[in-house]
């Protein structure tokens, strides 16, 4: 996970999606904290081809890039 320089937003590594460590769910592939919150309360996860699939179909989106120059098909 990267973080913007002097920003409090956070990019996922290729592959992974932001996951909330106290219950689980699915933040995305980037996040910007709000005012009191903490990074701590997140971690990246990888997840396979399907989970990422139906993630992004779940939010109702276009199928994001998963790794570099593949597209995740939905």
């Amino acid at each position: 996970m990267t973080q913007k320089e002097n920003t409090r937003l956070y990019t996922a590594d290729e592959g992974k999606l932001i996951v909330r460590v106290a219950d689980g769910f699915i933040m995305g592939d980037a996040l910007d904290l709000g005012v009191g919150d903490s990074i701590d309360n997140y971690e990246e996860r990888e997840f396979t081809q399907a989970e990422y699939d139906a993630f992004w179909a779940s939010i109702g989106a276009e199928p994001q890039t998963r790794n570099e120059g593949e597209e995740v098909q939905a």
